[in-house]
């Protein structure tokens, strides 16, 4: 009897072992394949590469500038900033998503943190792989068509995506600021709406409120009380705020990020406050008048 539990207690002690170093191995396995990522498209291995070249079919391809922290997609002639985010887990890898950076994206980067890197993870995710097979130590990436669970990048069906380390020279390094100008997501009409403002009155439709541009303060008329308001216009991108100034303890109201219709009209997308309980049918338009 007593032989036969001590078989036992050893079976036990032998399974836990086995299963502890099977899972340390798998949490190697994973760590190992995520530094391999993470080296991949974050290091320069001491400058032999700054870049990464990525196929995505015919006239549909990507280059990222590795220690720009960002790459530029083309596609025929349309051309979309990314960046690479990775993913792990604690089994199988984890997935290499590519978020592109939106117009929306770029206001709320600039809004909320300042910094127009934040635009690629606020934006859109247009693309997601499964576990990478990489090559020739590590410098060639590929992705079999069977692993992208996301596709929105026009990658036809059946191609194998094909991601490649390079060296470039360094003329072809586009700085990010250049390149994030270059896409225009905010129009100069929009520096002609904020600029000029002293001899300026704003209207905001759908509202009864005005702003006198030159203290940019104003009124906001609603069911027969006239509240106090100041506003607000960000000077980097289409985003505006306004604050009910009734008492010394100001209280905001409506914020929006806009569409630029022309160097004196914009129209509010999606607002948010108390200025509208509901919101209308007809677009909401703030309006710049000399």
């Amino acid at each position: 009897m007593k032989d036969r539990t001590n078989t036992k207690s050893y079976y036990r002690r032998f399974l836990s072992l086995f299963l502890i170093l099977i899972t340390l191995f798998s949490l190697m396995s994973c760590t190992d394949y995520d530094d391999i990522i993470y080296d991949f498209y974050m290091d320069t291995s001491d400058g032999e590469y700054n870049a990464i070249k990525l196929e995505f079919g015919e006239n549909n391809y990507g280059i990222y500038y590795i220690e720009k922290n960002y790459g530029i997609w083309s596609l025929n002639e349309n051309k979309n900033l990314f960046g690479f985010e990775y993913k792990p887990r604690t089994q199988r890898g984890g997935t290499l998503d590519i978020n592109i950076a939106t117009k929306y994206s770029y206001y709320q980067s600039i809004v909320e943190q300042n910094n127009g890197f934040a635009s690629f993870y606020l934006g859109e995710t247009v693309f997601r792989g499964g576990k990478l097979e990489f090559t020739d130590n590590n410098t060639i990436a590929k992705l079999a068509p069977d692993l992208l669970y996301v596709n929105e990048m026009s990658i036809p069906s059946g191609y194998t995506v094909v991601m490649t380390k390079t060296k470039i020279i360094e003329s072809e390094i586009i700085p990010f600021e250049t390149a994030i100008n270059n896409m225009n997501f905010v129009p100069d009409e929009y520096f002609s709406f904020i600029s000029g403002s002293a001899s300026a009155q704003y209207e905001l439709n759908h509202a009864n409120l005005y702003i006198n541009g030159a203290t940019m303060t104003g009124e906001w008329k609603m069911n027969g009380v006239v509240v106090p308001v100041r506003m607000e216009m960000n000077s980097k991108v289409p985003y505006i705020v306004i604050y009910d100034i009734s008492t010394s303890d100001q209280k905001t109201i409506l914020t929006s990020y806009a569409n630029i219709l022309s160097d004196n009209t914009i129209e509010l997308i999606n607002p948010t406050g108390s200025v509208f309980y509901a919101m209308p049918e007809e677009p909401i338009i703030l309006t710049k008048t000399n």
